[in-house]
């Protein structure tokens, strides 16, 4: 029986990369540390995280890299407001676990390597699957092995490790199909049936509670 994959991170595409670390302070009480850039996609993140081994990632488009090589990820580019727009399971042996996948019925997409450069000018990279065809609409899942690199989630400052993530659903009209791909990726979400594919996501702080969607 292949293994279960567990939830690595959520992605919060955010228009304003500075605002969202405020609204995050606001709610949760927590102050996000600022990841680095990734230069090749024009974008720059921070990291929240929410216990060992997980976090949330909020990304935004990098108005110091207006001309990357790629196009940016998450639809940044098309962004009209914050919201949670997929997220990612980790796995010690990516090219092992999408094969699985495979053979239970669900195409995890291509393998790429991913880098970027931390605030202290550390490059860091690894790996994770793209799936072109945008199948399952963010609720299903990418792939992620982080191999030597250090996980995001170490990052600690300001008392971010009293996050934690309460609950995670998802919604899709076609919940059946997706909740079929999430299963032979090795993952476990229940998807319910919804009008519009979405994530929804609780998280807790010192200061309150923050709903993502």
């Amino acid at each position: 029986m292949s293994r279960l994959l567990p939830l690595d991170h959520l992605i919060y595409a955010a228009t304003d990369l500075d605002e969202a670390i405020a609204a995050f302070a606001q709610r949760l009480g927590v102050c996000a540390v600022r990841g680095g850039t990734h230069e090749a996609l024009g974008t720059h993140n921070a990291i929240v995280p929410l216990g060992p081994g997980r976090y949330v990632e909020l990304v935004a488009l990098d108005p110091l890299n207006p001309s990357p090589p790629l196009p940016p990820p998450f639809g940044l580019a098309s962004l009209s407001q914050p919201r949670l727009v997929t997220w990612a399971v980790r796995s010690q042996d990516i090219a092992a676990d999408t094969r699985c996948a495979k053979r239970r019925g669900y195409d995890a997409g291509v393998t790429v390597p991913v880098s970027r450069t931390t605030p202290e000018g550390e490059r860091l990279t690894w790996q994770l699957t793209v799936r072109p065809d945008g199948f399952g609409d963010g609720v299903i899942p990418f792939v992620i092995d982080w191999g030597d690199a250090h996980h995001p989630s170490r990052e600690s400052q300001c008392g971010q490790d009293q996050c934690a993530l309460q609950h995670l659903e998802a919604f899709h009209p076609r919940a059946d199909a997706i909740s079929g791909a999430i299963d032979a990726l090795g993952v476990r979400l229940d998807v319910q049936l919804g009008a519009t594919p979405h994530l929804r996501a609780t998280l807790t702080g010192p200061a309150g509670t923050l709903e993502l969607r």
